[in-house]
Order: C-alpha cells, then structure tokens, then sequence
C-alpha cells in the first residue's frame, strides 16, 4: 500500500510565497559568473501571450494529482516493478511533495508564454532547480487530464535510458531522469493558455540531472535510512 504523503509546502507559513522578493534571488552563470535574474522578479505576462491569456495555477486537487502519480512513478521504480532502459529497485528514493514557492517560480515562467526553459529559477530553499516543459495544441488546458497527458507524454522516456546512464547521468531521456531523481524531494507547476496553446512547466527541487551523478542507487529500499520520506512501503 503507498501511504498518501501529500504535502503542501509555504501554505502553512505564515506569509504567502508570493510575498518573496524574488528579485534579491538571482542565480550565478557557471561558466562566466555573470547574475541572471530570477524568473520570479517578473510574475507579469510576456509579450508572446496575446491578448487572450488564461492563467491557470494547479487547484488543490490537481496539486495532489501531480504530487500522487510522481510518487506512484518513483515508487515503482523503487520497488523494482520497472525494468525497462535497464531500471532495478532503488536504495534511496524519496518522497515528493508539493512546494507552493517552486509553482510560484513555475508559474511566472509559464506566464511568458515562452515554449523554452529559463535560466534562474530557485527558490529560497533551493539554489538548483530541475524542470520539465509540456506544450500542447487544442486539447483542455482548464483539466487535470493535461497534467496526466504532461507526465506520460515525460513518462514515456523511460524507454530512453540505460544502465551506464543511470549509474552515471550524461544527458540521458532527461524528462523521466527528472522525475525519478532519487533526491528530488519537491515539486511545483504552472500552466497558461493562450489562443489554443497550453504550457505546463513543472519544476523539481533539488535539481536532477546533474553530470556524473547516479540517477538513484540501485538495491532493496533502504527503509530504516530514508524512513522518513521511503516511498516502498510494501517493500519495507
């Protein structure tokens, strides 16, 4: 049985994650330290959105949709139930929940209408934040179906890693790495429509897919280790 561990985080705090100032949260460009600014010091629409913008935050409900179908993927994964790309159980996966401060970051991304990544996007817990980018035409934005359709359609890259990829990362099905990164312990999204186009932007702290980490150690789930965020609860 998966215990239902979902969480959300900044809700229970006594500000609103909105109330950041994002702006002193710039980020360091690694190669020429220059100071990128944070996504989040511009929460305002871009001008590729148009005129018909919808800007359309997760509901509770589809927080915990996005939060459960992360953890039953993770789970298993951890368990050993996925075999293909060369996929065993895993010793150290944890437990995702949602975290209201990176959707924020998220959603000011999605609020672009820009169908790319950005460069700063952490949070005052993180410094590296991972993400993943899903951009579909006509089907219902206003649903929790499009976050389903968001997570399979990066699901589906499972096919895409290998062995030597997961002991060591190199670049590797990046979407499916992302959401199985042993370490990746949160989650937030944003998700916008204008005209007939629908973005979902979905970031993950800590970060995955960092060169030459594993992916997530290979063994039984190490229950006694990691019991406070083990997702195995049968395997334990």
């Amino acid at each position: 049985m998966i215990v239902n561990i979902f969480i959300i985080t900044c809700l229970l705090s006594i500000y609103s994650c909105t109330d950041i100032d994002y702006c002193y949260l710039p980020c360091k460009d690694p190669f020429t330290s220059a100071i990128i600014e944070n996504t989040a010091c511009n929460c305002n629409s871009g001008p590729s959105c148009g005129k018909s913008l919808s800007i359309l935050p997760p509901t509770l409900k589809e927080k915990e949709y996005i939060t459960d179908i992360h953890n039953e993927i993770r789970n298993k994964l951890a368990g050993g139930n996925e075999t293909r790309g060369g996929n065993t159980a895993a010793s150290n996966m944890a437990a995702v929940v949602y975290d209201d401060s990176i959707e924020h970051v998220a959603q000011c991304h999605a609020n672009q209408c820009m169908p790319s990544t950005d460069e700063c996007r952490r949070t005052e817990r993180f410094l590296m934040i991972g993400q993943n980018f899903y951009l579909t035409y006509g089907d219902p934005c206003q649903s929790t179906a499009v976050f389903k359709a968001a997570i399979d359609t990066w699901h589906e890259d499972v096919s895409s890693t290998n062995k030597l990829c997961l002991e060591q990362y190199t670049g590797c099905a990046s979407h499916y790495t992302q959401i199985i990164w042993a370490d990746t312990t949160n989650i937030g999204c944003g998700r916008v429509l204008f005209g007939d186009i629908c973005h979902i932007f979905c970031n993950y702290g800590p970060t995955g897919n960092i060169n030459g980490q594993s992916v997530y150690i290979s063994g039984k789930p190490n229950c006694i280790k990691t019991s406070h965020v083990m997702l195995s609860q049968v395997v334990c």
